[in-house]
């Protein structure tokens, strides 16, 4: 486990690693097998992210979410609250659209890469307002990227046969 700073534009982001992304794939996986969406209308581009309940079910799943969340506390010496994680499963060819989180009473968004098979994408930032060029992270099992929440930001095509599986919750700083 570790963390390190991650400069993304003109504002630091944290990318670091943590738990054991086989366990937290499985169990991320049954949950998509239960198919509790965070929307119903599949127009919406939240149609493909699955709550994860709380409690967790999953130790490990706890595991992650609260390093995550400590770790974004203890780079910016701020009390964080963290929102009710999703999670994501992109099969071949599936992909993430660009977005942002403005609007969700958020400074941070994070994302947690359990299962990552080869040529599954990239994450990309876009600067939309920043200076500087579109930034590539190449997602790694275990590791997470903590990024501001304004950033416009999307996850190419999966070219694997395999299925691409991630946590993600948004963050905010409480007084």
């Amino acid at each position: 486990m570790g963390v390190t700073r991650k400069d993304l534009y003109t504002i630091t982001g944290v990318r670091g690693s943590v738990g054991d992304p086989n366990t937290v794939a499985e169990s991320l996986l049954e949950l998509h097998d239960k198919g509790l969406r965070a929307e119903e209308d599949p127009s919406h581009i939240c149609w493909q992210d699955i709550k994860i309940p709380v409690p967790f079910e999953c130790s490990e799943i706890e595991k992650v979410y609260q390093f995550i969340a400590n770790s974004l506390s203890e780079e910016t010496g701020q009390t964080i609250e963290a929102s009710l994680p999703w999670t994501i499963c992109n099969g071949p060819l599936e992909q993430i659209y660009p977005h942002s989180h403005i609007g969700n009473e958020c400074e941070w968004s994070c994302v947690y890469w359990a299962q990552v098979p080869e040529n599954s994408g990239v994450l990309n930032l876009y600067p939309l307002g920043l200076e500087g060029p579109e930034v590539s992270e190449q997602p790694t099992a275990g590791d997470f990227l903590i990024f501001p929440s304004t950033l416009l930001h999307g996850v190419r095509h999966n070219a694997s046969s395999e299925k691409r599986v991630s946590m993600s919750f948004n963050m905010r700083y409480v007084s």
